[in-house]
């Protein structure tokens, strides 16, 4: 399993915006699914940088 560069949560705690070691420039959405120890994982298209990944969620809708 990757290592994770950066990590922030996000939507109250529902998720986290990630970054892993092996691409440190490819920003993730993490969820995870109720009822489970499973995670969601949604690629943020378009972000080159950590910021960038985190504000662009104003934008993402999760449950997509």
């Amino acid at each position: 399993m990757p290592n994770i560069a950066e990590k922030s949560r996000v939507f109250g705690g529902k998720g986290v915006v990630l970054s892993f070691t092996t691409a440190p420039n490819v920003f993730l959405h993490r969820e995870l699914i109720p009822g489970t120890k499973k995670y969601r994982y949604k690629v943020i298209d378009g972000a080159n940088m950590f910021e960038a990944a985190f504000n662009s969620l104003n934008l993402f809708d999760p449950t997509a």
